[in-house]
């Protein structure tokens, strides 16, 4: 085990008490096993978890101790982002600007989609 994987276990480990027991949608009990540090700075740790069982995710954000106080939300995903190693290819990247989302948005209306589609479907 490496150093940074190391420092994730003790953090993990560290909030396993303010962490979810059980999955809210099908009650499966996790496991340390089941959370993933994606980023941690000495603000917050921000965790990804899945439950094995259903595939239920959720960004879990744990905020360091300020004066003895820690807080800790959860918030379901619906995402078609589906492990962790694929959320760390996207977390803390800059956010798509407005005229990069009207770009994108003028080339693909430029393909016609349903006409593209539906040649793609009969081939």
């Amino acid at each position: 085990m490496n150093d940074k994987q190391a420092k994730e276990q003790n953090i993990i480990k560290s909030i396993m008490e303010i962490a979810p027991k059980h999955c809210e949608n099908c009650g499966n009990k996790y496991e340390s096993t089941d959370f993933k540090v994606m980023r941690s700075t000495s603000i917050n740790t921000l965790l990804h978890l899945k439950c094995p069982k259903c595939g239920t995710t959720y960004m879990l954000n744990v905020v360091s101790p300020i004066q003895g106080m820690v807080g800790a939300s959860r918030m379901p995903l619906n995402l078609d982002l589906y492990t962790s190693d694929e959320m760390s290819r996207f977390a803390g990247k800059s956010s798509t600007t407005k005229d990069e989302a009207i770009s994108i948005f003028e080339q693909t209306d430029k393909l016609k989609f349903p006409e593209f589609l539906s040649k793609l479907l009969r081939n």
